[in-house]
């Protein structure tokens, strides 16, 4: 019971969550037909590399698998596959990009100035 409990605390928590809801939406245009089905599926992906960068290869699964199956491969000609790409990679950069503003440049170059205006202390 502590193993199920503990492993809540680590990134590959999120990370299962995530594939297997991208993979229940592949499975459910698939199954249906529709193609919206792969915008969530993009959706799910782009937040399980939130969670963990190793999620990319779902997407690279996928990839191969519709290139290797005669019988999915249709969908290599519609622009959905590749619109769930954009969207993963638009929830991925959106929250990504917004976090290493916070963390990178501004922060060091107002430290930087605050040295500066202050002058170095003598060694």
């Amino acid at each position: 019971m502590t193993f199920l409990g503990s492993s809540f605390g680590f990134p590959d928590a999120s990370l299962l969550l995530f594939w297997t809801l991208g993979l229940a939406f592949v499975v459910q245009a698939f199954q249906s037909g529709k193609g919206a089905w792969w915008l969530a599926a993009g959706a799910a992906l782009g937040a399980g590399m939130l969670s963990k960068y190793t999620a990319v290869f779902l997407g690279a699964s996928l990839t191969l698998y519709l290139l290797v199956t005669p019988k999915d491969r249709h969908w290599l000609k519609t622009p959905w596959p590749y619109l769930g790409a954009v969207v993963a990679l638009i929830v991925f950069f959106a929250r990504r990009g917004r976090g290493m503003r916070r963390t990178t440049g501004l922060p060091f170059a107002s430290r930087a100035s605050a040295v500066w205006k202050r002058g170095v202390p003598p060694v």
